[in-house]
């Protein structure tokens, strides 16, 4: 797997989303009945159509229409479990706000005002081979999440595109091979309670690129699956051994084998230091002194734990890492 550097995007299978996922039926796994056809998203637990009509990929199906992996947009094993959704993103540079597909989620609790929340989702982007009435022509950027107080659902609230996202992707994702984790964090500013997942804005605010100059499809499509807002950063996918791309300040650190310790270079002011367990869990908090050379943390006498993520924040140092510890 790659690393990619968009807004927290990154290469990533995570393997402990859990509790702290306040995004319910996250992988789009829990439905009522088999979807059959297009636009069933409705036929999924707790998601509903923000805007036109999603579409809803399992393996329950019959491959060919909206099964898993294989399905009229193309193929692709799930990111996770046995069902993904499928969004039009963009529509064609002719149109200045375009048509776009939003999928919503009631999330399990409102979020707090002033909390910060960490946000990732999987999303891939697909060529519709080998259908030949759906191959898409063009893969964009500003994929992402917006949260809303409320939910709105068809035109309204969506039409004229806002041009905003908690969340986005800055670089145009054309991978249709693997699956690419966009994630971040950001502060909540209002006490918002739905979850909204697609392209928020406008087609001539939208990055292109041309894939398939002779596809049947004037648009883009991608499916989407693995979503995740939670107030713990160990629940949210973290990158494996690079920075994050939102990763502000000079501060860098690495896990040294031999030692079993964490050595953290670049602190030039007071810090705060903290370590995770995949549980989410506090397992090591202590703040440094300005004009520190370096902070070594001896994992030996921290926890016996196979993977911590650190994070080292304060002033306009924001740097979050995850290291698997080796035995």
């Amino acid at each position: 797997m790659r690393s990619i550097f968009l807004i927290g995007m990154f290469h990533l299978i995570s393997p402990f989303l859990g509790a702290q996922n306040l995004v319910p039926n996250p992988s789009f796994e829990e439905y009522i009945e088999c979807p059959t056809e297009y636009g069933e998203l409705l036929l999924l637990t707790d998601w509903f159509a923000g805007y036109g009509s999603p579409d809803l990929f399992n393996s329950c199906s019959m491959p060919g229409v909206v099964g898993a992996p294989l399905n009229i947009f193309g193929f692709q094993q799930p990111f996770e479990g046995q069902g993904y959704c499928g969004l039009q993103c963009f529509s064609s540079p002719s149109e200045p706000e375009g048509f776009k597909e939003i999928a919503g989620v009631r999330l399990l609790e409102p979020l707090q005002v002033g909390q910060e929340y960490w946000v990732s989702f999987a999303v891939s982007w697909t060529s519709g081979s080998p259908n030949p009435d759906a191959q898409t022509r063009y893969a964009n950027n500003n994929l992402g999440i917006q949260l809303k107080g409320d939910s709105l659902v068809g035109d309204i609230g969506w039409f004229p595109w806002n041009n905003t996202a908690q969340l986005r992707s800055t670089q145009v994702i054309t991978d249709s091979s693997e699956w690419t984790v966009v994630s971040g964090s950001f502060i909540a500013s209002e006490s918002w309670s739905y979850l909204y997942l697609g392209n928020f804005f406008s087609d001539v605010n939208t990055e292109y690129v041309i894939m398939d100059p002779n596809a049947t499809i004037e648009g883009s499509y991608y499916y989407f699956d693995e979503v995740c807002l939670s107030p713990t950063p160990a629940y949210c996918p973290l990158p494996m051994g690079v920075n994050q791309s939102d990763h502000k300040g000079s501060v860098t650190a690495t896990y040294n084998n031999s030692t079993n310790s964490i050595i953290i270079a670049g602190i030039n002011n007071a810090l705060n230091v903290e370590l995770y367990d995949v549980t989410g869990r506090l397992i090591f908090a202590t703040r440094t002194v300005a004009n520190t050379e370096g902070l070594r943390i001896s994992l030996d006498d921290v926890s016996s734990v196979p993977m911590v993520i650190l994070r080292v924040k304060g002033g306009s140092v924001d740097y979050r890492n995850k290291f698997t510890i080796q035995p």
